[in-house]
This record gives structure tokens, C-alpha cells and sequence, in this order.
């Protein structure tokens, strides 16, 4: 039996682990989902904007205290956790030490500034009492993003899958009964119950793994390593929080716009298209950054610019079939959320675009994470947030909703393209010239399919839609994938039908 190649390795491993995140990722946005349709329906648009307001608010607030230290425990639980436990041990301690400071202080200054940020900031005064309500959950996002982080380094990818799948039991329970019951405030106190109880869980199922590689969870020794906070995790929280307040104030200046709750409604809606486009690129960033972590060294250079582009490719295969068909079908999907939402199909099909775009430039964040670049990362997102609040200040005045979408959609595509530049001659991290040609095709099938929903009414637009989809799949399968990774592909998918056959045959036997 010949021996596989790096390239059929590193796609084993990819697809084992992004299997279980994947799964894990799914199930977290069918709770998503399985929420926001009835949460929709029962609320109607207005109060569905301001559910979306009150959830993008808890966000910022909650960005002090649980962003950045899931991608520290990610990076040094991948490099750590067999090599040197006592150094991992201490860096979560300070890690956990941290994040319960920071999280008190979040909620605290939540329900201080929570009738300000209702009434001035977003000039919503009914949200206020929702906006307090919802600062419980801060410590238990901050738990969670920890425990997601420490779980990924440790490849503990299957338990991931668990919570994620008890959570997505709890969300909609949580959620919906406070919707049905309350309104508006008992969906928001369902939120901030189901994060709660999220880190809680996160936490059981952290500390048992932690065990298993034998991390001593001591708080001795925790200070040696408070160094890691300006080096790594200040960059990464303000990599992260310029990123969660753009989007708070993008959906502020919405918000305040004339029928601005009505798209808000809108443009939550068409937000949520977006996310769904990230379930499987995000569970492979997850995985991607625990290998390259794993393949920092010198002597394994090549395998990780290998790798990198390999990502590249699989999240532009995987993600752009499904952004050009919810372009296509724009108007039968906002058409589920309720007939009112139908007019804003625009927002959907631009959104959806958007999702790509941001999408492909995840993929050098990877990158920079993994070679504690976090200062870079934080420059990179900050021209970010500058070009989306000016694009905002210009157009959604002017064009409600659609500038809102717009905005989005021009100021991802331009850090895309400061990534790839960034990556290529600060990483020495280039983009293969296969890859950059898919690349350049996606902005044609976009406007093909943009096109042919403006053409289509909301039952033509379900035909549109399985068309592009098979369409774009069929493109990015002839030219996204080398043929040996076609080849290792087929093999995995015929290994894995071999398998569910046996089993079959087994049980009847």
C-alpha cells in the first residue's frame, strides 16, 4: 500500500475534524434558525428588528470580556498540549482568571449604560429594560468562546458537537417559550438564559478533556504568563472589537432612519442568510488554525502554505455555490420569514454576496493567528470598520436598507484584498494562481444570478436557485480542486459509504 501524500493527510485530517465542528456548527445554526422563523413570525418585523438590535448590542458589550481568548487557548492548546502541559496549565488559568474580571466588568457597565444605548445611541427607549435583561448572558459567552477555544486546540472536535447539540435544545426552548409568553422581553431574557447555560456546559466538558492530556488546572504560576495579554490576546480582543461595534453602529445608523425598526427587520433577516453561509468555513477555521498551529516550525514550511491554500480552495468551493444561490433565490427565502419580507429581497441577494467575500478573507486571519500576528490583524480589521462606517454614513441615508447591505459588501471586498496582499508580502503566504482565477470568477456568477432574480418571482426564484447552485458547484469542482484531491475526496466519500454499507449488513446479520 503506497503511503499518502502530505496533501491526502492534511485532508484527512481537515475533513475528520471539520466533520464533527461542521456537524457542531450546523446544529448551532438550526437552533439559530428554528429561533428566528417563529421569533419572526410571532414578533412581526419591527420588534424582530429590535430583537436584532438587542442581540448586536449584548455583542459589544460582551466583546471585553470573551473575545480573543478562544483563539489564544486554540493556538497554544494545539502547540502545547502534549509538549509542555504545565505552560498550557498555567496559560488557562490566567486565561480563566481574566475572563471572569473582564466579564463582571462588562455586565456591570451593560446595565449601566443600557437606558443611554437605548434611547441616545439607538434611539429605541423601549429596548432599555431588554438591553439589561441581557447582560447575564456576557459571562457565559465569555465561558463558552474560552471552552470552544480549548476544545479546538485539544482536536476534541466530537465533544464540541455534544454541547453544541444540547444547546441547541435549550436556545429554542429558552427563546421561544419567553417569545410566546413576553414578547419581546422574554425572548431576550430566553437568550441570555440559553448563553448562560452554554458556559456552564462548555465549562464540564473542558475541564474533562483538560484532564485527559493531564493539564494541571492550578492557579499557581498564572502571573508568569500575563505577558500573552498585550502580545496576543490585546491585539485579538481589538481585532474583534472593532469588528462587533462596526456592526452595533452600522445597525444604529439603520435604526435610526425613518421606519428604521422596519429595516431592521430586514436587514436581520437577510444577516442571518449571511451566517448560514459561514456553518462549514467556520468549522474549518476552527480546525485549520489547530493544524497550522501544529506545523509552525521550519521544517514544515511548505505543508503550511500547503495547507493554507488548501483552505482557500475548499472554503471557495464549498461557500460559493450556496452565496450565488441565495443571490438567485433571494425572494423564496426572505419570502419564509413572512410576506412583509419579500420587498427587501435585495438586501438578501447582496447579503448573500457579502457572506462569500468575508468568507474567502477569514482565511488569512488563520494565518495571522497562527503566527501571532494578532497586532496585524487588528490593523487589517480596523481599515475595515473605517470603510464600512463611512460607506454607512453615505448610503443608508439614502438607500435604507440596501445602502446598509452595500456597505457591507464594499468594505468586505476591499479587506479581502488587503488580506491577500498582506498575506503574500508581510506572511510570505500567497495565494496559488489556480485559486485567484476562481477568485475573479465569482464576482461574473453573482451578477448572473443577481440578474436572474430581479427575473424571477419568489416560486421562479426556487428554480433560479437550484440552477445556480448546480451551476457554480459544477465550476468550482472543474477548476477549484487539483486532481489528486479530487481523487482523495472520492476515496473518503466511497470509504465512508463502505463503512454505513457494513454497518447495514451487520445489523441484519
Amino acid at each position: 500500500m503506497s503511503k499518502p501524500s502530505d496533501k491526502q493527510s492534511m485532508l484527512r485530517d481537515l475533513s475528520g475534524g471539520a466533520f464533527w465542528t461542521t456537524l457542531s456548527t450546523l446544529i448551532n445554526r438550526i437552533a439559530i434558525v428554528l429561533v428566528a422563523l417563529p421569533v419572526a413570525r410571532i414578533l412581526g418585523k419591527a420588534e424582530f428588528g429590535l430583537f436584532n438590535l438587542v442581540a448586536t448590542t449584548l455583542m459589544v458589550f460582551a466583546t471585553f470580556g470573551a473575545t480573543g481568548f478562544g483563539a489564544l487557548a486554540n493556538r497554544y492548546c494545539a502547540e502545547l498540549r502534549t509538549t509542555d502541559p504545565k505552560r498550557l496549565g498555567r496559560i488557562l488559568a490566567m486565561s480563566v482568571v481574566t475572563v471572569v474580571v473582564l466579564g463582571g466588568a462588562s455586565f456591570i457597565a451593560m446595565l449601566m449604560l443600557a437606558d443611554w444605548t437605548a434611547s441616545d445611541v439607538c434611539q429605541q427607549p423601549e429596548i432599555g429594560l431588554a438591553l439589561k435583561m441581557s447582560a447575564v448572558a456576557i459571562l457565559g459567552l465569555a465561558l463558552n468562546g474560552l471552552n470552544r477555544g480549548i476544545l479546538g486546540g485539544l482536536r476534541a472536535f466530537r465533544v464540541q458537537t455534544i454541547f453544541n447539540s444540547i444547546g441547541a435544545v435549550t436556545a429554542p426552548l429558552f427563546i421561544g417559550l419567553g417569545c410566546y409568553f413576553e414578547g419581546l422581553n422574554g425572548a431576550v431574557a430566553g437568550l441570555a438564559a440559553s448563553h448562560l447555560a452554554n458556559g456552564i456546559i462548555s465549562t464540564y466538558f473542558s475541564i474533562r478533556e483538560l484532564r485527559a492530556y493531564n493539564v494541571p488546572m492550578r492557579l499557581a504560576g498564572w502571573t508568569d504568563e500575563i505577558s500573552l495579554l498585550t502580545s496576543f490576546w490585546l491585539p485579538a480582543m481589538l481585532a474583534s472589537l472593532v469588528v462587533v461595534p462596526a456592526s452595533f453602529a452600522i445597525n444604529a445608523m439603520l435604526s435610526r432612519q425613518p421606519n428604521g425598526d422596519l429595516m431592521l427587520g430586514a436587514a436581520g433577516a437577510a444577516d442571518r442568510f449571511r451566517l448560514a453561509l459561514g456553518i462549514i468555513p467556520m468549522a474549518m477555521n476552527q480546525v485549520v488554525l489547530t493544524l497550522l498551529s501544529e506545523k509552525r516550525s521550519d521544517a514544515e514550511r511548505s505543508n503550511y502554505v500547503t495547507l493554507y491554500d488548501l483552505h482557500l480552495r475548499l472554503i471557495v468551493v464549498i461557500v460559493l455555490p450556496m452565496a450565488v444561490a441565495g443571490v438567485a433565490a433571494s425572494k423564496p427565502i426572505m419570502a419564509l420569514f413572512g410576506p412583509e419580507f419579500v420587498g427587501s429581497w435585495q438586501v438578501l441577494a447582496i447579503m448573500a454576496a457579502t457572506g462569500f467575500v468575508s468568507m474567502a478573507a477569514s482565511t488569512v486571519g488563520q494565518v495571522m493567528t497562527s503566527a501571532d500576528r494578532m497586532w496585524l490583524a487588528f490593523v487589517t480589521n480596523a481599515g475595515w470598520m473605517v470603510i464600512l462606517l463611512g460607506l454607512g454614513w453615505y448610503w443608508i441615508p439614502q438607500y435604507g436598507e440596501n445602502g446598509y447591505a452595500m456597505s457591507y459588501l464594499v468594505s468586505y471586498s476591499v479587506h479581502a484584498v488587503v488580506s491577500f496582499v498582506v498575506c503574500r508580502w508581510m506572511l510570505n503566504v500567497h495565494v496559488n494562481r489556480d485559486t485567484l482565477s476562481l477568485l475573479l470568477v465569482a464576482p461574473v456568477l453573482v451578477a448572473l444570478t443577481y440578474w436572474a432574480a430581479r427575473s424571477s418571482g419568489v416560486y421562479g426564484g426556487i428554480i433560479a436557485g437550484v440552477v445556480a447552485f448546480l451551476g457554480a458547484l459544477g465550476v468550482c469542482w472543474r477548476f477549484g480542486m487539483h486532481a489528486e484531491e479530487k481523487s482523495a475526496i472520492v476515496g473518503m466519500g466511497k470509504s465512508l459509504a463502505g463503512r454505513l454499507t457494513a454497518s447495514r449488513r451487520s445489523a441484519n446479520g
